[in-house]
């Protein structure tokens, strides 16, 4: 099976990583080239939380993005799977599309939302997966992560297709072989809302404060706040024929926060880079489409506006 990654951030690379370890062909791509350059030359370690190497692999190819178009390696691969910010999507689907199989499958495994639509634009939307993961990781140098906590990775096709549905069965199975609690989902874009409610709490909350995931469960404050955050996403959601469950979706957060305490979420990390966030995407995406839905989110702005403060400065 030949796996494309593309985005060699913290989850491409802790994806790329336990794949290939458990002895599949995986590709991994990024725009990056002195980082692509570094995993070529010496592949990807995965440390714990306390900074023990966990596993070490070489992937079957390291590429920059740039030079796919010269790779037989690259074409017609069974999963391209997208791993990039959020804002990268529709450029990197469009690279990336002209080398692709009939029947492969682009799926989304990225924070935020309207990544399913950027596909869609390069890619049939029977060909298209969407899913989401709660693994901690944080990258400490070009092919070196922190696997910060276990989580769960969901996957469903956008469509019902029946034969696709049984191709993505192969790769499910697959992150199941490299260790992941991953399962399939009929509801992906359900999913998707119930990860919203994670990363604008999780994410945006330490991104503000500059602390990792576990400051959220340590915190009644923050508790409370997650609970005004969590309840305007379920209003949200259900304004746009979501149906989410407001205690468990703010269970559903704390659960996150304590398994992956000792991670940083990737806005802590962007933010202390320097770097662009994917906050329009989450927070900015929930309170622009309460707006538009007449539903009240001033949580969810509050955390957009903190967040594009933070990035300005």
């Amino acid at each position: 099976m030949n796996i494309v990654i593309i985005g060699a951030g913290a989850t491409g690379s802790l994806f790329g990583s336990y794949l290939s370890h458990a002895g599949y062909n995986v590709i991994i791509t990024d725009s990056d080239e002195t980082k692509i350059n570094v995993i070529a030359k010496k592949g990807i370690k995965v440390l714990s939380p306390s900074r023990e190497e966990i596993l070490h692999t070489f992937l079957y190819e390291a590429l920059p993005a740039a030079k796919i178009e010269s790779s037989e390696k690259f074409r017609n691969c069974n999963y391209y799977i997208f791993c990039v910010k959020s804002f990268s999507t529709a450029n990197a689907a469009e690279s990336v599309c002209k080398f692709v199989k009939a029947d492969s499958i682009a799926v989304t495994l990225q924070n935020g939302a309207g990544n399913i639509e950027a596909l869609s634009a390069f890619f049939n939307l029977d060909n298209i997966a969407a899913g989401t993961t709660t693994e901690g990781a944080t990258l400490l140098e070009s092919g070196i992560v922190i696997h910060g906590g276990k989580g769960k990775t969901a996957i469903g096709m956008v469509e019902n297709n029946i034969k696709n549905k049984s191709l993505l069965a192969h790769l499910i199975t697959a992150f199941k072989k490299a260790g992941f609690e991953a399962f399939f989902t009929d509801d992906p874009k359900k999913m998707i809302w119930e990860k919203l409610a994670v990363n604008t709490s999780i994410n945006s909350i330490t991104a503000i404060l500059k602390a990792s995931n576990g400051v959220i469960v340590e915190s009644n404050y923050l508790k409370n706040l997650i609970k005004i955050i969590t309840d305007e996403v379920c209003l949200v959601a259900k304004a746009n024929n979501i149906q989410l469950d407001p205690t468990a979706t703010y269970n559903t957060v704390l659960e996150v926060a304590k398994n992956t305490k000792a991670n940083k979420s990737s806005m802590l990390q962007d933010i202390l880079a320097g770097k662009k966030t994917e906050i329009e995407n989450i927070s900015g995406f929930i309170s622009k489409i309460a707006k538009d839905s007449g539903v009240s989110a001033k949580g969810n702005l509050a955390l957009f506006l903190l967040v594009k403060a933070l990035e300005n400065k």
